[in-house]
């Protein structure tokens, strides 16, 4: 029980926290490291102006790939501070908030990311000419968050699951409560033709796929991935930690012995 607080409060890398979410498994150099997640950033933020340039209307939010395009903003630039924070705080410390959050949008942005590209490219995407912003609102998006993963060391937990799949859920209902509301946006009432609730059981169908079969195997999948990534680290530092241990042991034990040794008195 107590193991299951302590990685739901996100607190399983104390003390050691910069190993993970401040230092890249590719780049040594932590200044190098910081400019790419910087550009990455810039990048992203680029995409999205541009996106609401495009879409200038008070419908903007309703849709699910610019609201994903706004947490992978937010995350990117977490992201960004997390690895510049440890120029400052190098000292061994509790894991501090702004790493917590950037591990818990890392864990939704990801697959969500994805989960846009896949859906709107088998689902939405009507086989026309796309406008120019469409590869990069469904398809940049994903990369740059795949190319941040490939340089992290930022661990992708499987009962992390919950974000990702607690998102799609509110999506789900949002998406139902804006049909049941009556608003329309573009003229409809539904926010996707995938997810228009008057034709209520294919819809209702659709839904429990995505949530039930879709969703698990994106997170899955990217876990395993990324849980080959972070092994390597973590038997490093388990192995750091174990020979720090009996080194302590060993000084505490020759220690003891040392003041049981008999006093020649003169």
């Amino acid at each position: 029980m107590a193991s299951c607080r302590q990685r739901f409060a996100l607190s399983t890398y104390d003390n050691r926290w910069q190993e993970y979410f401040c230092a890249s498994r590719c780049i040594d150099d932590r200044k190098a490291y910081l400019a790419v997640r910087v550009c990455l950033f810039a990048s992203v933020l680029a995409v999205f102006v541009w996106s609401v340039a495009h879409h200038p209307s008070r419908c903007y939010l309703i849709y699910l790939t610019n609201q994903m395009l706004i947490i992978e903003v937010v995350y990117l630039a977490f992201a960004a501070y997390t690895t510049a924070s440890a120029f400052y705080r190098d000292a061994p410390s509790p894991t501090p908030w702004f790493a917590k959050a950037t591990w818990v949008l890392q864990d939704l942005t990801l697959s969500a990311s994805f989960l846009v590209f896949l859906l709107y490219w088998t689902l939405i995407y009507d086989g026309g000419t796309p406008r120019p912003i469409t590869p990069f609102t469904h398809g940049y998006n994903f990369l740059a968050m795949a190319v941040d993963q490939l340089l992290t060391n930022q661990p992708v937990r499987p009962w992390h699951f919950v974000y990702f799949i607690g998102y799609s859920i509110l999506y789900l209902i949002w998406s139902a409560v804006f049909y049941v509301s009556g608003l329309r946006c573009d003229g409809d009432r539904y926010i996707y033709e995938t997810l228009n609730w008057k034709k209520f059981d294919q819809t209702a169908l659709m839904a429990a796929v995505i949530i039930l079969v879709v969703c698990p195997l994106v997170y899955c999948g990217f876990a395993a991935c990324c849980g080959r990534r972070t092994r390597k680290i973590e038997n490093d530092d388990l192995n750091r930690r174990a020979s720090a241990m009996s080194i302590e042991l060993v000084r505490r034990r020759s220690s003891i012995n040392y003041d049981n040794l008999p006093v020649n008195r003169v």
